[in-house]
Formats: C-alpha cells, sequence, structure tokens
C-alpha cells in the first residue's frame, strides 16, 4: 500500500459552508458512499463506515502448514483489534494441534471459543478495550512487573532456585498484559470513539503509548531474565550479591518513577530518571571491576555479571519511558 499526498482546492458555497472533491480512485476503490470524518486539532481524515464494522480474520491450516507459525498469527490478529479469529483447514485439525489451539485462548485476555467443529474454530474476544483507560493499563502492568521484580531480588539474596522457576513460569502471563496493551491502542487508532475513552487524543500519542507498551515488555523480560542466571548459580558469593542488589534497586526506582512521570506527565520526575542512568552505570562498573580482582570464579562472576546486566538494560528502558513522555509534551503542535 502506498501513501500519496497532494494539494486539494477547497471551495466555499453561499451558505458559507465548504467543499472539496476526492480523489476519484480512492472513491471507486473503497465502493462506499459514506465516510466517517475524524477530527484533529491540526487535520482531518476520512475513513470508509466499514473500518467501523466487526473485524473478522481467518487462518487457513491448508496454506499455513507450521502450527507453530499459525498460532503466531492468531496472536498478531488478536493484538490488531480482530473481533473474530477464525482457524480453519480443508482437513480435520489433528487433536494436538486442536489441542494447542483451545489453549492459546489463555494466552489473549478477553478471548473465547465461540464455535468449533472437526476442521475449525472461532475465537471471539469478548473484553471492552474502554473498560479501563491505556494509563490504567500502564499502571496494571507495571504492578505485575514489580511484583516479579521484588520476588526475583529475594531469590537472588537467597539463592532460591524453586522461586526463580516459579518467577520464570508467572512472568508468561505478562505477555497477555502486553497483547491487551497493544490490542487497546490498536483499536483506539482505528476508532477515533474508544481512543477518546481511554484517553488517547491523537494519531501521535498512539504510537507514543504503543512505545511505552513495548518497553514495559522488554523490562519484565529482562527482570525475569535475572532467574534464568539464578538457576545457573553454583554458589553464592555475598559481595558480588550485595553490587546486584543496589543495580536492582535503581532499577526498580528508575522504572517505578518513569511510569509515575509518564502517567502523572511530570517531565521533571522524567529527567530525574535520566539522571540516574549514570548511577547505574557506576554500579555495574563497581561489580565488574570486583568479578576481575579473582575472588570469584569465572564462571560466577560471568552469571552475576548477566544478572547486572539485566538489571541496567531495565534501567534503559526507563529512560527510554522518559524520552516518550518528553516527545508527547514537546510536540511542536
Amino acid at each position: 500500500m502506498s501513501i500519496s499526498s497532494e494539494e486539494r482546492k477547497v471551495w466555499k458555497l453561499k451558505g458559507g459552508s465548504y467543499i472539496i472533491s476526492l480523489p476519484k480512485d480512492w472513491i471507486e476503490k473503497i465502493k462506499e458512499n459514506q465516510l466517517v470524518v475524524i477530527k484533529d486539532p491540526n487535520f482531518l481524515i476520512l475513513m470508509p463506515l466499514k473500518t467501523f464494522t466487526k473485524k473478522e480474520a481467518v487462518v487457513d491450516l491448508s496454506r499455513i502448514k507450521d502450527p507453530t507459525l499459525a498460532t503466531y498469527y492468531v496472536l498478531t490478529y488478536y493484538m490488531q483489534g480482530m473481533d473474530k479469529i477464525k482457524v480453519v483447514s480443508n482437513n480435520s485439525i489433528e487433536a494436538q494441534i486442536k489441542k494447542r489451539f483451545r489453549d492459546l485462548r489463555s494466552e489473549m485476555i478477553g478471548a473465547d471459543i465461540v464455535e468449533e467443529k472437526s476442521n475449525y474454530l472461532v475465537y471471539e474476544i469478548l473484553l471492552d478495550v474502554t473498560q479501563q483507560s491505556v494509563e490504567e493499563t500502564i499502571s496494571k502492568f507495571n504492578d505485575f512487573i514489580e511484583g516479579v521484580h521484588v520476588d526475583t531480588v529475594k531469590a537472588i539474596e537467597t539463592l532460591n532456585k524453586l522461586s526463580s522457576e516459579e518467577i520464570l513460569e508467572r512472568s508468561k502471563d505478562g505477555l497477555k498484559k502486553y497483547r491487551f496493551m497493544i490490542r487497546q491502542i490498536a483499536i483506539a487508532s482505528q476508532d477515533p470513539s474508544v481512543a477518546k475513552r481511554i484517553g488517547i487524543e491523537n494519531f501521535r500519542q498512539a504510537i507514543i503509548y504503543g512505545t511505552i507498551a513495548t518497553y514495559l515488555n522488554r523490562m519484565l523480560h529482562h527482570t525475569a531474565s535475572c532467574n534464568q542466571y539464578v538457576l545457573k548459580l553454583g554458589e553464592y558469593d555475598e559481595v558480588a550479591c550485595d553490587h546486584v542488589l543496589r543495580m536492582a534497586e535503581v532499577a526498580q526506582k528508575m522504572r517505578n518513577d518513569s511510569i509515575h512521570a509518564f502517567i502523572k506527565k511530570n517531565l521533571d520526575s522524567a529527567l530525574k530518571v535520566i539522571r540516574l542512568m549514570s548511577i547505574q552505570k557506576g554500579l555495574e562498573d563497581e561489580l565488574l571491576n570486583y568479578l576481575t580482582t579473582g575472588k570469584v570464579s569465572v564462571n560466577i562472576g560471568i552469571v552475576y555479571s548477566m544478572i547486572g546486566k539485566e538489571f541496567r538494560r531495565v534501567s534503559g528502558f526507563s529512560v527510554g519511558i522518559s524520552d516518550a513522555l518528553a516527545n508527547l509534551l514537546l510536540a511542536p503542535y
């Protein structure tokens, strides 16, 4: 699909109204005689009325042979805002593959299977994305990450591998929150009434909120990934652990403060988060300096350095959220 721009003259009628001609090829392609006009302070968007009807997608297993790829299609269509997703096949779907698609509904908030036969099944997404604002979605996502962070710190401090295994399993639920947030933003970008109800004012904001969703997802990933390294630790080193825990504390503060600043639209608070990054880098240098003294084995040193790196990455995405707030507030128009 190509995007083009051109100048068109606005004509004023005697009664005070204005008219403008529309591109002939576009009108003939959409085959609509009713359009929805979306008004932004700086532009107008015309969209076909059918854009706002129920949306359906089809995943054809006769064409997509790889079941893993097919499930990826389903999850992607969910995030794109589809109301119904049909999985179909020319032949009966194998029991094991069918079970995977049944289980997939648990990975999509609000999804249920409303119709099923031997060669197809239909998901319907029943949850109204306007039940909570996009900022409430952000806050709840961050609360989930906070729980993972707190328990991860305890697992590192006590070298509790059973706890780390549980955290890694629990963190998978965070993907559902990420997919829901992307779905919420995608629907809002297509329907101005939804955007208004969840607190998104224009397309530029929708892009920024989508960026925030991605950053939150990455912060969850890096926080949870610390537990992969806990499972690899053969022995506990008190000094290295202390360095890592200080990095964890800074990462926690930066994440929470960046989210709070974004929700409150407080640029001063966001700038304070950015300044903390130099402290985090200094703490990482201290950790690495200790690990190269020869007081810990190479293997243990590598594991602790990787844990520190994960917390530093969380801090980096916190800076990204602060930058996103600046882009939101310091727009040229």
